[in-house]
């Protein structure tokens, strides 16, 4: 039997045979990992945060064949608050919705981890904040660590300065200038690559008061999910992103 701590955050969890819950969480150590949690149905179980979306914990698991279980765990910090403002909890909701569909199993990334750590922390805590703003930021950053950064400043083709027009191409992820661009990109609206480039410019707790038009914000979401959509061939639950 081998045992290991993790530090990790709840992303979800399901109802698994009469008592027990497969749980899925997103760990520094070990990445995307999905454990189970025996017997944790009744009224009085003490560790309901284990199981609960937006918990960080330190858990304590063992494997048995290929199959992780829970041992014990321990509660660092509860995002539970975000439940409690529906906007806060919509993007909430999206930065684990992310999480799940862009990593693959067992496969860590400290960087990501951590920047998921910090935009739930100043989701909750930074009342200074545009909620859009916060999700385009992560979204800028999960696609850079992913290998698909995206360069404001130069022409990924010829690696020249951006004189007019910028595009996205959509079959490789990257931005180009109006020479370069191909049957797969699209154009970039000037406000929005301005936005784009301010916000990938600043540091995910530092994007207080930062504020642009709704209607700006909502295309420059549109143009990173249909990026991401395209990277990591997957689809986002986009009705939640464009809450007023």
């Amino acid at each position: 039997m081998e045992e290991t701590k993790i530090k990790a955050i709840v992303l979800k969890s399901v109802d698994y045979k009469d008592k027990d819950k497969v749980i899925t969480l997103y760990s520094i150590e070990l990445g995307l990992i999905s454990v189970i949690l025996k017997n944790c149905k009744g009224s009085n179980y003490k560790l309901k945060f284990a199981y609960n979306p937006f918990s960080f914990a330190e858990f304590e698991i063992f494997k048995i064949d290929e199959i992780f279980f829970v041992k014990t765990a321990t509660l660092i910090e509860s995002f539970f608050n975000l439940t409690q403002d529906y906007s806060k909890y919509l993007i909430a909701n999206n930065i684990l919705e992310i999480i799940l569909k862009t990593n693959k199993m067992l496969e860590p990334n400290s960087i990501l981890f951590i920047n998921t750590l910090k935009a739930l922390n100043v989701l909750d805590n930074d009342e200074n904040i545009n909620y859009k703003v916060l999700i385009i930021k992560f979204i800028l950053g999960t696609t850079k660590v992913n290998g698909f950064k995206l360069n404001f400043n130069k022409c990924s083709v010829c690696n020249l300065n951006y004189i007019n027009k910028v595009y996205l191409n959509l079959e490789t992820g990257s931005l180009e200038c109006g020479s370069c661009k191909s049957n797969y990109s699209v154009l970039i609206e000037k406000d929005v690559f301005n936005l784009l480039s301010k916000i990938n410019s600043k540091e995910i707790t530092n994007l207080q008061n930062l504020d642009y038009p709704n209607t700006l914000l909502n295309e420059a979401l549109k143009l990173l999910i249909l990026n991401l959509e395209n990277r990591f061939n997957i689809k986002i639950n986009v009705k939640n992103y464009f809450i007023e």
